[in-house]
């Protein structure tokens, strides 16, 4: 496994985003200065990942709804409760039979009519029972409408006398389910990964269960929420968080800004990892620590972001400077010289990319877009293990889609 390492240096992704946009913002900002008075904070404003703007909006748009997702709940509820309160027994099984689904010969989700599935999820609260997760809906009834219908998904406790249902979350987007270690106060901690969009970004929320009751204590999708997402990425409980908390981490492909990388499930090798880890803090989940998978490609983000903010000594730190600069006595003077009169482009406000389909294996070579339909193509050398130093950088110039 390739190893991480906690990265504080200036030009970090997160550094980069919070330094160079908001500065280009700032300035924006001031010209307002000579038309009206305006006052202006002293921090700079916050840039959100341009990513996470395409997946927030969606579920600010249903809080417009929220009286009729509320009725549309209640009326689950009701509805698989009034199942429930049929079945008079403990077994699992007769549950199953009372919602129309066929229960697996062996441990895992089950599925019935209309998409309906069980899970048992464990013993919870010791009592010998163990509690089950559903996806269900309610059947069609006379003079019912369709859109009133809508799978939800449940967690069923047996409290001695009676099956009671919790409605944890309407279905919309694929879903997982997972028990965490640890507890809070007695309580037991549930989380449901919804995965969203066609990047299958995932956003957790967290669920406490006491008393055969489950109640949300915290929704990743919150407009008030600090967690942020990853395309493709993955969501991961451990134990040794604070207050029963297991601590949380979110990994996927980073989306540094400077380098873009193809958003594809299957990335041939390219990119690197960014993890951030969070605690839970105040009622909630809130980021402590971003670490970088250090490769290939992480050593060209960095050296592309510190040329990009000048910062030549820091790009210089990443190269072999006798190979990269092909003399006997290399110097920070003869690379600044060297990238201003001939790599130039590195210290204006672009966008590089690594094209799709581009492998690892192929030299981790990235372009520049040009105008009238040409691109840079770059070649460089780097080498194969750890720190990952630049050797080499060679520019081609042809046009869009191949010479």
């Amino acid at each position: 496994m390739t190893p991480f390492g906690l990265d504080s240096e200036f030009f970090s992704p997160k550094k980069c985003r919070e330094k160079v946009l908001p500065a280009l913002l700032m300035g924006v900002a001031s010209l307002f200065l000579f038309l009206k008075p305006a006052v202006i904070d002293a921090e700079p404003p916050l840039v959100q990942r341009p990513a996470m703007a395409v997946f927030r909006s969606p579920f600010s748009l249903l809080a417009l709804h929220g009286r009729e997702a509320a009725k549309k709940t209640q009326s689950g509820t009701a509805a698989i409760q009034s199942v429930l309160d049929r079945v008079r027994t403990p077994r699992v099984q007769a549950v199953a039979e009372a919602l129309g689904i066929t229960l697996p010969r062996k441990h895992g989700r089950s599925v019935g009519p209309s998409g309906a599935g069980m899970e048992v999820i464990g013993d919870l609260d010791g009592d010998g029972v163990p509690e089950v997760a559903v996806e269900w809906m309610p059947p069609v009834h006379r003079g019912a409408r369709q859109q009133d219908r809508a799978p939800a998904l449940n967690l069923l406790s047996w409290d001695g006398n009676r099956w009671r249902a919790s409605h944890l979350m309407n279905v919309v987007n694929p879903f997982g389910l997972e028990v965490l270690p640890g507890s809070r106060g007695g309580a037991r901690l549930v989380a449901v990964i919804v995965s969203v969009g066609v990047t299958r970004m995932p956003y957790p929320v967290i669920f406490q269960y006491w008393h055969h009751a489950a109640q949300k204590i915290w929704d990743s999708r919150s407009d008030s929420s600090l967690y942020t997402g990853y395309d493709y990425g993955a969501v991961r409980f451990k134990e040794g968080g604070l207050g029963g908390f297991p601590e949380m981490v979110a990994l996927g492909r980073a989306d540094p800004g400077l380098l873009v990388f193809p958003k594809d499930p299957h990335p041939n090798g390219r990119g690197f990892e960014e993890r951030a880890t969070y605690r839970w803090r105040d009622n909630a989940y809130v980021p402590v620590g971003t670490r970088y998978e250090r490769n290939e490609d992480y050593t060209l983000y960095r050296f592309i972001a510190a040329l990009h903010l000048h910062e030549y000594k820091s790009a210089y730190s990443l190269i072999d400077p006798a190979r990269f600069l092909n003399t006997r006595k290399p110097s920070l003077k003869l690379f600044r010289e060297r990238i201003q009169k001939q790599w130039s482009e590195f210290l204006d406000d672009h966008i590089f990319e690594v094209p799709a389909g581009a492998k690892g294996s192929e030299g981790h070579v990235f372009i520049l877009p040009l105008a009238n339909g040409a691109q840079f193509v770059y070649h460089p050398s780097v080498t194969s293990a750890s720190p990952y130093r630049l050797t080499g950088l060679q520019r081609v110039k042809e046009k869009a889609g191949g010479k």
